[in-house]
């Protein structure tokens, strides 16, 4: 029976030094940025800052200096050195000098199982601690354990933790002079604090040991020269907290550039200290690095620590209305789907459904769709978005797909397209990051550990390209002169945003491989009219765009990929119709389109008409006098009322003469008019106020039309000239509306009115 129970022990403790049974050490959690350099530090659970890390990731130099200092025999002893042992003995009660010796098996063990060891039982426990560790664990372990423990001045603890801590630097980057500093802590842990190094405060130190080289005037020097940090790394707070919400291992090594961050930050307080006479005193930025999607910097508020502008809230991850922001998708979408191309012809002027508002509350009437886009055009924007909705192709489809939302299209109406789905940072750096890689979309990487998603189309590269030639062309504000100097070390594709009631701005784009993304305004939602993504992000964003500018090497390749694509080509269109100039076209362009996509017709606006030589009249072929022909521009009334009120002078042609009259309304020759307003398929709401539905009434009709008489249900509700726009208010019900033209031309349309 003993001797089953000797060969049980003796076989427990074979397994015990064989297997070497690792020792638990909490360590706190180390994030770094892209370099390596360290971000932040967490406390462990008993509040110490301590870093571990394996015997081979730590610097062999210290290593060394360690060993030599506390425990030169320590690969010969099992936990006691014996010499020492019975020599601190000695002293301890024979003599007056008190001598250490305490191996650093047994300063592990104090360490490890936090023991009391001034008195002689705690001695003797310590060394009993000591010697099971030596028993059950190799030196290797041990000596890993002792480099991660030992306390290093404050609450730090371990070699590690003190050199990111006090030198921001990692163990294997210091240099002989900061390794023996550091090797000094253990016996002196209050020597670095915050104070100036002087002889009398160095006087116990050997200070050519520590500085060979140097006299105790230059060691002191040198010493006061060293960049110590007295605080805890702490950069990009909100990035932090956001990265430990799913990081979970010790060292997180994050894609941010610490540089760039600190810069950047430097960069926004300066700005927002400047703005502060015009109550703005908040704003976030995010820079992303497009090659990969590695965010690059990420600022979630002007000032962390400033509780008056709710600081510690992440602006960032907040979701806010992007106003004009993701106009340029809804384009972009339009040109894949061939219904425009860059110099369509697209009208700012009211519409036949509820009709919103310009930030300059006027209307420009026809333009080009480089130009609306450019300026921002609120009208063009939320048609064509409708339009693209009714094949599942608008903003709303787009966003769902990649960030489902709870709520129905409906909910959201004609708005979405002017900034009424929010939107955050994120998801709007994700959006441009794909528009720089040409429609192909990526989640943004916040780790170096990430494993990198396969992209997706999410905009052809045609319709990306086209629509970034048209943002670059988007001025910088307030330059003049300097605009050639912003896009002359590369084009800057960027577009500003302005929420409902100027509560938020912004402004995003891309110069090179970067999206910058910069909002401005206020975490309650305060409303400023400052707030406008023109006058208040834009010089932050290009404030970014100049720093990165300055300080990254540009890499003319970048800017290729931007601008080119191989199904992106040039033909020319008619100024005036922006369609393909017939014979009596005069006045042309140049517009990009993609060839058996874009869907650009002939022009039918200019026409060759045969006019009376004696009075310049019109004539049809029952004319039989002498006549000539004259170029002119034949559109509807309705067309022709919105370039008139634009101020474009028409070349319209004149009335007929009178010989030809009778035969044009006989025959009903022209265009049949077209009702608008109301839409067809459409059901109005009655308001609670007064029960009834206010509704346009629009119509399209040929240029001879002069009068338009609108019927409800049979009875005469009003005449108005041409197309003008009108109104009706109605009860709920259903009625039926005709139109009918001085030409005898009629349409109708059927009306649905009901209650809430």
């Amino acid at each position: 029976m003993k001797l089953k129970l000797l060969s049980s022990f003796i076989l427990i403790s074979l397994c015990f030094i064989f297997l070497d049974l690792p020792l638990q050490v909490e360590s706190s959690q180390v994030v770094f940025d892209r370099k390596g350099r360290v971000l932040d530090m967490a406390l462990t659970s008993t509040d110490k800052f301590r870093f571990t890390r394996n015997l081979d990731e730590l610097n062999p130099e210290f290593i060394k200096l360690m060993l030599h200092k506390e425990d030169q025999m320590f690969f010969y002893h099992m936990g006691v050195n014996p010499f020492t042992f019975i020599k601190a003995s000695f002293h301890y009660f024979f003599g007056k000098e008190k001598g250490g010796a305490s191996t650093i098996t047994m300063q592990l063990a104090r360490l490890y199982y936090d023991l009391e060891t001034t008195s002689i039982m705690g001695k003797l426990y310590q060394i009993v601690a000591a010697t099971w560790l030596e028993f059950i664990h190799s030196k290797k372990t041990l000596l890993e354990a002792y480099l991660n423990l030992i306390p290093m001045g404050k609450n730090i603890e371990g070699f590690e933790s003190a050199a990111l801590y006090y030198f921001s630097k990692n163990g294997m980057e210091l240099n002989p002079y900061e390794l023996k500093l550091l090797s000094l802590l253990p016996q002196r842990p209050s020597f670095i604090g915050p104070r100036i190094f002087t002889k009398k405060n160095t006087h116990s130190l050997d200070l050519k040991k520590i500085f060979p080289n140097l006299n105790d005037d230059e060691a002191i020097n040198y010493l006061n020269a060293m960049n110590i940090h007295q605080k805890r790394p702490f950069h990009a707070p909100h990035y932090i907290n956001f990265v430990r919400s799913f990081a979970k291992e010790n060292a997180v090594y994050t894609s941010l550039d610490l540089k760039t961050q600190n810069e950047i930050q430097e960069i926004l307080k300066h700005y927002i200290d400047g703005q502060k006479a015009r109550g703005i005193k908040n704003a976030t930025t995010l820079v992303i690095d497009s090659d990969n999607n590695d965010i690059v910097s990420y600022i979630g508020s002007a000032d962390f620590f400033n509780n008056a502008i709710h600081g510690q809230v992440d602006g960032i991850q907040a979701k806010r209305s992007p106003g004009s922001t993701l106009k340029p998708f809804i384009y972009a979408k339009a040109f894949e789907e061939g219904m425009l191309f860059s110099k369509s012809i697209v009208f700012d002027s009211p519409l036949s459904y509820r009709t919103p508002e310009n930030y300059d509350r006027s209307f420009k009437g026809p333009m080009t769709v480089h130009d609306a886009l450019i300026t921002s055009r609120n009208i063009p924007a939320v048609y064509i978005n409708n339009e693209l909705q009714r094949k599942r192709k608008g903003l709303y489809s787009l966003a769902n797909s990649l960030y489902p939302d709870p709520h129905k299209r409906g909910y959201y109406g004609s708005s979405i397209a002017l900034g009424a789905l929010e939107v955050n940072s994120i998801q709007l750096g994700e959006l441009y990051s794909a528009l720089a890689n040409n429609g192909e979309f990526r989640r943004l990487n916040y780790l170096r550990s990430h494993k990198k998603m396969n992209p997706f189309p999410i905009l052809s590269q045609a319709s990306s390209v086209m629509v970034k030639k048209i943002l670059k062309n988007n001025p910088r504000p307030n330059l003049g002169e300097s605009e050639k100097y912003t896009h002359s070390v590369g084009d800057v594709y960027w577009k500003t945003g302005t929420s409902f009631g100027f509560r938020d701005a912004w402004a995003v784009g891309i110069w090179q491989k970067y999206v910058i993304v910069t909002w401005v305004g206020d975490f309650s939602s305060k409303s400023n009219p400052f707030l406008v993504g023109s006058i208040s992000a834009a010089p932050l964003f290009f404030k970014i765009v100049d720093y990165l500018r300055s300080n990254y090497s540009i890499l003319s390749n970048y800017d290729l990929k931007h601008q080119y694509s191989d199904n992106v080509k040039e033909v020319e269109v008619c100024t005036i119709s922006g369609h393909i100039p017939n014979k009596n076209c005069s006045v042309t362009h140049k517009t990009d389109y993609i060839p058996g996509v874009s869907s650009i017709e002939k022009c039918k606006i200019h026409q060759n008409i045969a006019l009376s030589k004696k009075n310049h009249l019109r004539v049809c072929p029952k004319y039989q006098g002498q006549t000539y022909n004259k170029v002119f521009e034949l559109f509807s009334s309705a067309k022709a009322d919105i370039y008139t009120s634009a101020g474009v002078q028409l070349k319209q042609p004149p009335k007929f003469e009178k010989i030809c009259r009778g035969e044009v309304s006989t025959d009903k020759k022209g265009v049949d008019p077209v009702i608008i307003s109301p839409k067809i398929g459409f059901t109005y709401i009655a308001s609670t106020k007064g029960k009834k539905a206010l509704i346009p009434l629009e119509a399209r009709v040929d240029s001879a039309t002069k009068v338009l008489s609108w019927y409800l249900n049979g009875k005469l509700y009003k005449k108005t000239k041409n197309s003008l726009n009108s109104s009706i208010e109605l009860k709920p019900g259903n009625y039926n509306l005709k139109i009918v033209d001085d030409l005898g031309r009629v349409a109708n349309r059927l009306v649905k009115v009901r209650e809430i």
